[in-house]
């Protein structure tokens, strides 16, 4: 509605869906991925998030705001995992979000269904240190967090580790994840 949009505009979320697609794609060391701004201050992050993840998601907001990012609520009438994962990886897929943010019960179920959509690298970081490495191991572009297990001020660490680093993949592993997309795409 009108209201509800002025009221998500006024706190600085904006909606995916009013966004349009971008249509050209930058390629990166694992496959295809979102063309970014080249700014990092006009980044937008598509972010997804179960109603038991409700503490973390301020604290997302609030930090993606400390670092200029422009948080997207991914639109969905069902807030479960699957549903939100799915919308947080085709934001990222089709180039409306730079990357993309699930925060599910586990944070299981965000990373299967996300890591089915081609392009996506969605990793399960509980911890500061598996988000440093999926960002910088494998270029992970989706990062999926587990609100039965994270508090806060973890949360806060895990996504400052994230953000700080740069998203990139050693030749070998690229090379293995565009063969695995190829044959996701041939078996459609």
């Amino acid at each position: 509605t009108p209201l509800a949009k002025d009221a998500l505009a006024a706190t600085g979320i904006v909606l995916a869906s009013a966004l349009p697609s971008r249509e050209t794609t930058a390629h990166t060391a694992h496959g295809i991925q979102p063309q970014q701004s080249g700014r990092k201050d006009l980044d937008r992050v598509a972010v997804g998030v179960v109603p038991s993840g409700a503490s973390l998601e301020s604290i997302l907001f609030a930090t993606l705001r400390r670092s200029n990012r422009i948080p997207l609520r991914v639109p969905t009438s069902r807030r479960e995992a699957a549903h939100l994962a799915r919308q947080v990886a085709g934001a990222v897929s089709g180039g409306q979000a730079a990357w993309g943010v699930i925060i599910d019960e586990s944070g299981i179920v965000g990373a299967a269904v996300a890591n089915r959509v081609t392009g996506v690298i969605a990793a399960l970081c509980n911890d500061e240190t598996t988000a440093r490495r999926a960002r910088g191991q494998v270029g992970a572009n989706v990062l999926c967090v587990a609100a039965d297990i994270v508090a806060g001020p973890l949360f806060e660490r895990i996504l400052s580790a994230w953000i700080e680093t740069p998203a990139q993949c050693d030749e070998d592993t690229a090379n293995v994840i565009r063969e695995l997309d190829r044959c996701q795409e041939s078996a459609r």
